[in-house]
Parts: C-alpha cells; structure tokens; sequence
C-alpha cells in the first residue's frame, strides 16, 4: 500500500533492508581489518533503525504519545499534570480569543468539559500543524468542532462556580457508578442464551427506582 507521497513503503524497506545488508557484509570485512568491526555494526544498525522510521512515514508530530491520551482515563499524575499545562496554554493562547466562551472559575472542577476542550485542542492541532494540517480541516475546526464544543460546555457548566463543588454542595464531586452494574454478567449470560435481555427480577426494579428517585432528588434530570 502507498502513503500520501506514492511511495510503496514495504517494497522500499525491503529493498533497504537488503542493500544494508550487503553493506553490512562489506563494512564488516573492513572493520575486522581496522579492528573496529562492532562498532561499526552497531553504528549501521542504529542507522537502518532511524531510516525504516523516517520512510515508513507516520505522520505523527513529537509530541503524538501526549495527545493520544484521554483525559477521564488517565492514570499518571505525571501525564496529568503535563496535558493540563499544555491544555491551559492552549486555552488561553487560542480558545478564549473567540467570543462568547468565557470559562467559569470552576471549569477544571468539570472533567467533561477538560474532555471536550482537550478533544478541540488536538482538533485544532491537526488543523493547523505537521503533515495533517489542510485548509479543510481548519475550515471544519472553526464551522463545527469549535462551536460544538462551545455549546455543550456552556450546557455542561452552566450556571456553576467553584463553590458549589464543595462537600454537600450539589456539584461536590461524588463516586461515577452505571446503574445497576451489579446486574451486567446477569444480563450478559441471559443476552447469550436466548438472545434478548432478561425479564427483571423485583429486586431489581426496586433497586432501579431508588436510583430514579435518588437522581430526581439530586436534580439530575432537571
């Protein structure tokens, strides 16, 4: 298969890695003469290993294993604290030179809303930047990613500030549970043998409607 440039790159790398062995054979003749023949082969396999990169071509920028991470499934506090230091640059380099996307002082409180902005910010990346980067693309970052993300960060934030995410308020940060996750092996046995859903037991409805009634309680679905 080709890249971008018409190059097919298996045949190439196939024809590299033979010519690199022929020149192995030859530098290993002549560094067993000058007595430097390992070093001389380390050197050369240093050197296939950088040029079967360069040709096989990906596209991706120095930084791609940082943006290539979730911000509501990462794990590392290094990785953190480096994609929101690169998200906070970007923000205020890029994002809130547009009108009307004011943040509140609680939006790193909002990790839906560091998904949505981390996600336009690598948008925007791809627009403007590397072998990825096209007028299209940047057309698209500004008619639809970037007033999509606005609305519904608007949406997720609405009204709030910094302090109602504190301990009893109605945005203190609370454990992310799917309902009735107890249940999902249940499910999946009676899906597999007879391939619908199961009828639900009383217990469960009971537990699904104290759910219901806790969330209506909370104001989840106002």
């Amino acid at each position: 298969m080709s890249d971008d440039d018409g190059l097919d790159i298996p045949r190439t790398l196939d024809r590299l890695e033979r010519a690199i062995e022929a020149l192995a054979t030859q530098v290993g003749a002549v560094g067993e003469k000058a007595g430097h023949h390992d070093a001389l082969i380390n050197q050369l396999a240093t050197s296939l290993t950088k040029l079967a990169g360069t040709v096989s071509g990906s596209g991706s920028d120095d930084d791609a294993p940082t943006h290539s991470r979730a911000w509501l499934q990462i794990a590392d506090a290094g990785a953190a604290r480096e994609l929101l230091a690169d998200l906070v640059e970007w923000v205020e380099a890029v994002y809130l030179r547009y009108e009307g996307v004011q943040l509140p002082s609680c939006w790193l409180w909002h990790p839906p809303v560091i998904e949505e902005l981390w996600a336009l910010r690598n948008l925007h990346r791809e627009a403007y930047t590397g072998r990825t980067a096209t007028w299209t693309r940047a057309a698209d970052w500004h008619d639809r990613y970037r007033p999509g993300v606005v609305k519904r960060a608007r949406e997720a934030i609405g009204d709030c500030e910094l302090s109602r995410h504190t301990r009893g308020s109605d945005r203190a940060p609370r454990p992310v549970a799917a309902p009735l996750a107890i249940h999902a092996e249940y499910v999946a046995d009676a899906c597999v043998i007879a391939g619908l859903p199961p009828e639900p037991t009383p217990q469960q409805v009971s537990q699904a409607d104290q759910y219901e009634a806790e969330q209506q309680h909370r104001g989840a679905y106002a």
